[in-house]
């Protein structure tokens, strides 16, 4: 990919002002299914929400003044100011709702990968056990039937295996 241009970005974090060169690449090749399309550098991410002027560490430490040490958003607001950090109490609220967005989402995305991690484990001990013949039977997880599938599998290949047989003659 191209470098395509550069787009300078400002962050304002607990240490100050941060100026970055974002380089945006593009795909040049017109048969390419992605030509054209912008991509812009992960570590951008790590920094900051898109189309946000704070930094993540900003966001964390507002969140930390409101809900660890209970402070109202005038109070963060003039503690924020005495740090130097040039904000409004708008923006103060505006940031109290992403970082409440963010814990929100990092909640969900903790169920949702705990609950997978759990038929991933079930599945795994219903291949091992069939496989080692220790005596243990194949697991049921979330309604998988590892034999049944299994069957199910060599079947279908089985069919898949005559029908290019026949289509040969």
């Amino acid at each position: 990919m191209w470098n395509e241009y550069n787009n300078p970005r400002h962050i304002r974090t607990l240490n100050g002002v941060v100026e970055l060169q974002l380089k945006i690449r593009r795909c040049q090749n017109k048969s390419c299914m992605r030509y054209k399309k912008a991509y812009r550098p992960e570590q951008e991410g790590s920094l900051a929400l898109p189309q946000n002027e704070f930094g993540l560490d900003v966001i964390a430490y507002i969140g930390a003044l409101r809900y660890q040490e209970h402070r109202s958003v005038p109070q963060i607001h003039t503690h924020l100011e005495l740090k130097g950090i040039c904000i409004s109490q708008r923006t103060v609220t505006h940031l109290i709702d992403r970082y409440d967005e963010l814990l929100s989402f990092e909640r969900s995305v903790t169920n949702e990968t705990q609950e997978m991690v759990t038929i991933i484990e079930d599945y795994c001990s219903a291949v091992r056990s069939s496989i080692t013949n220790d005596g243990h039977p194949p697991l049921e997880a979330s309604g998988l039937k590892l034999q049944e599938n299994l069957t199910l599998i060599e079947q279908s290949l089985d069919r898949m295996e005559k029908k290019v047989f026949y289509h040969r003659l």
